[in-house]
């Protein structure tokens, strides 16, 4: 870093080292002609001249320079100028960081009274030795002066910072509204208007929802507010199933339909998946669920493959948007039988609910219901729904059926 230092009424640029003694070295080097000895000063924010005597020294004031400009001056002393008067600089300095009291000064003054009896003459070389020993001296316990001061000053600051941010978040109540659009930084999912919502008062772009703020720490405190608008609330009723439960031979393929009714006041949001949110996780396909507006209605296909294992089986869904669960539980409830145990009337049984339960969709007509029974008594991989599809589009006739079948199973 470059800065500048004033020797004899002329100003020099120079690049500054790191520390004290480099500082001091460079100064010997570059301007020879500068008598010994020197004090190398500089002024402070309150425009006190201050001597640097230490390498802490020279950090403080580079530090208490840098928006002002580095500027150091270079004062030679007068050659009638006894040392002594030196050595009482370093100490007026160390008076005036110490927080140890007077018997520290006093024990360098001491100290610094001997080295003046021992060497009177006062040579570089001596007057070198006395500055590095008032230098550790002083080194010593300005570091230990310095990080009590330090510690001090951290605490001050750190209960400032707390105070001003406990006063923000007493500001911020539960009823402050952000209007803007906002995606939980967290899981990725909008919050929807009304909602609660966490925003970091130090990350200007985190946003927390409400779950994610229970299960997460974030690093910074959060604020609680309210997306703006009214508070969505999606509501849904099943108006049409049959929850009896099915017996269904191992490896067979089943297609269940919910009617569903939206009984909210909101138009339910797009992309919804049915979630399973309990009981036996056997593999299904379920149909796109449609985004309706209140008081409507749609179909919901579920299609599973019945487990290979001779047991009762049952699987509860709900539906899911925006990350918020609603509206009542679709259960699935099987049996898998083997077939030398469905009774000729339960295997009858069962079909007339397979069949009962496609009355509802556009595309079932009475006119295909003897060739559906028929079509799904054969051992074809098919479930109702895809029986009724290949009867429409071959106008109920079923031979025809049964013969693109069969060519299917040979090909």
């Amino acid at each position: 870093m470059k800065g500048t230092v004033l020797i004899q009424g002329t100003s020099y640029q120079i690049t500054l080292p790191n520390s004290l003694t480099l500082f001091t070295k460079k100064i010997k080097e570059e301007f020879k002609d500068l008598v010994y000895p020197y004090r190398i000063q500089y002024k402070d924010m309150d425009n006190d001249s201050i001597t640097v005597i230490t390498d802490e020294d020279y950090k403080i004031a580079i530090e208490d320079m840098k928006d002002s400009g580095l500027y150091f001056t270079i004062v030679e002393l007068d050659d009638k100028l006894q040392f002594t008067d030196v050595k009482s600089t370093y100490i007026s300095n160390y008076e005036h960081k110490s927080q140890d009291g007077k018997e520290d000064v006093k024990d360098l003054k001491e100290e610094c009274s001997s080295y003046k009896e021992k060497d009177e003459k006062h040579e570089v070389s001596k007057e070198t030795k006395l500055i590095s020993t008032l230098k550790e001296h002083l080194e010593e316990k300005l570091k230990k002066d310095l990080n009590n001061m330090i510690q001090e000053e951290v605490r001050k600051s750190f209960m400032n910072q707390s105070n001003m941010l406990n006063s923000l978040m007493t500001n911020l109540s539960q009823s402050s509204l952000i209007k803007k659009s906002v995606i939980c930084s967290i899981c990725g999912k909008e919050i929807s208007p009304g909602e609660s919502v966490y925003h970091c008062l130090l990350c200007p772009n985190f946003y927390s929802c409400e779950k994610c703020e229970e299960a997460n720490n974030h690093e910074h405190s959060l604020a609680k507010g309210k997306r703006a608008g009214e508070r969505i609330e999606y509501q849904m009723k099943i108006v049409n199933s049959s929850n009896a439960e099915i017996k269904i031979e191992p490896n067979a393929i089943y297609t269940k339909v919910w009617t569903l009714k939206n009984t909210g006041k909101s138009k339910w949001p797009e992309n919804m998946e049915l979630k399973s949110i309990e009981g036996d996780n056997f593999k299904v396909e379920i149909s796109e669920i449609e985004s309706i507006l209140p008081e409507n209605h749609c179909d919901i296909l579920i299609k599973f493959k019945a487990p290979m294992v001779k047991r009762k089986y049952k699987q509860v869904f709900q539906l899911e948007g925006r990350g918020i669960r609603f509206g009542e539980k679709i259960v699935v409830e099987l049996e898998v039988v083997h077939s030398k145990d469905l009774l000729e009337k339960d295997k009858s049984a069962l079909i007339n609910k397979r069949i009962e339960k496609l009355k509802n969709l556009a595309i079932y007509e009475e006119k295909y219901k003897e060739n559906l029974r028929r079509l799904l008594e054969c051992k074809f991989d098919l479930d109702e729904l895809g029986a009724l599809r290949l009867l429409k589009d071959n106008d109920n006739n079923l031979d025809e059926v049964l013969k693109k079948l069969h060519d299917k199973d040979k090909g």
